[in-house]
């Protein structure tokens, strides 16, 4: 189980404790590897790879009160996002 999962499962019973309500999302490479895992502690999203978009889609519907309980790693197209690349003329090579 790759560590970001053990350390998230490890203080699983603090989050908890301070909010019992908390809608909980593992993204990342290995979220959908451990998403038995998670589902089990009682993760409702998990997200792979290239989370971007989905995670964003995931807070504006919670924002707006709509409680969802998917796995966004289903379509493994993997949409990016376009991100600026940063300007980097100047810098030694």
């Amino acid at each position: 189980m790759h560590t970001a999962t053990r350390i998230a499962l490890q203080w699983l019973p603090t989050i908890r404790k301070q909010n019992p309500t908390a809608h909980l999302c593992g993204c990342g490479l290995y979220a959908p590897l451990n998403e038995t895992h998670l589902r089990f502690a009682g993760f409702s999203t998990i997200l792979g790879p290239e989370f971007e978009a989905e995670l964003s889609q995931l807070a504006d519907a919670l924002a707006s009160g709509n409680s969802t309980n998917g796995s966004g790693h289903g379509d493994l197209r993997l949409p990016r996002l376009p991100f600026e690349i940063p300007d980097r003329a100047g810098y030694p090579l």
